[in-house]
């Protein structure tokens, strides 16, 4: 079976796990999808595992997306692993859960990687699933994970220059797809938590294993269209969701999880003419109601 559902509760045994990963084609990857806030797997309205990590989502559910098709997890390319986790409530507590749920997350990437050491492990995360892939790389020894996309990421540059001193982070690819259209939730979240700093929708952090890209910049689009990557689906103006809405986007994703030797790191920053060609949006932008200071990031 090379699609199934996974919670922080209910782990994969290793006797599944090693079924799944011998029906693989070589070096096909792991791909551990990580959804954001609102959803959660113990409430059947709400869970991920019948909206985006479905192969055939529920169509009463809006932004019914199937993750595993528009991104090629399926059959022996892929083991696509929907990890669902407690994402209701308010922001604060949504917040403190995933950070707590990550230490699962952590064990059921150990467990993979020592059934099948050679085999590469991937991970999507949206908005606050991207704070759960942070947090779950401080457990893992160094080459753990390959590559890391993080989409609308509902996380702060202080937790991602933490994670990139790990050992796994130091080694792990990780890009970082922000975008204007989600300038208002990056406030919305830095509004409600301020100490912790600045949000990664700046795009300032610079490491050699990270790569920041602005998915709806035309100058962005411009260029990855040269190299066989055409963005040419329209962004709504504000939206939390677009960047993996757009097909053309998934199209993209894909590339970076089942081609990465096609896609290195190094050929996109020279590609996309880093360190960016979209300037960071100002923190706290200069909004007429602002009249302070920017908080000091926490350590």
């Amino acid at each position: 079976m090379a699609h199934f559902a996974v919670t922080e509760d209910r782990l994969p045994s290793r006797h599944r796990l090693r079924r799944a990963l011998k029906g693989l084609h070589p070096g096909a990857p792991v791909v551990i999808m990580l959804h954001g806030l609102k959803y959660d797997p113990d409430q059947p309205v709400n869970d991920p595992h019948r909206h985006i990590f479905a192969l055939n989502p529920d169509p009463g559910h809006k932004r019914a997306v199937s993750w595993p098709r528009r991104l090629g997890l399926r059959g022996p390319h892929a083991l696509a692993l929907g990890y669902g986790w407690r994402a209701r409530g308010s922001i604060w507590r949504a917040h403190r859960r995933a950070g707590q749920t990550a230490a699962a997350l952590t064990r059921l990437i150990a467990r993979i990687a020592t059934l099948n050491p050679d085999r590469p492990i991937h991970i999507v995360a949206h908005s606050l699933g991207a704070r759960v892939a942070l947090r779950a790389l401080e457990g893992l020894p160094a080459h753990t994970v390959h590559r890391i996309i993080l989409i609308a990421a509902a996380a702060f540059e202080g937790e991602l220059r933490r994670a990139l001193t790990t050992p796994a982070g130091s080694t792990a690819e990780i890009i970082n797809i922000r975008s204007r259209a989600n300038w208002i939730f990056d406030l919305l979240l830095w509004l409600a938590l301020p100490h912790w700093g600045a949000t990664l929708g700046r795009g300032r952090v610079r490491r050699p294993n990270l790569l920041d890209l602005a998915i709806d910049d035309a100058a962005t689009a411009a260029r990855l269209a040269d190299a066989g990557y055409d963005l040419t689906e329209a962004t709504p103006r504000i939206c939390h969701w677009s960047a993996y809405l757009r097909r053309d986007a998934c199209a993209f994703y894909r590339a970076l999880l089942h081609r990465p030797g096609a896609t290195p790191l190094p050929y996109l920053r020279r590609l996309l003419d880093q360190p960016r060609s979209q300037p960071a949006l100002p923190f706290p932008p200069r909004l007429p109601f602002w009249t302070g200071h920017s908080p000091k990031e926490r350590p």
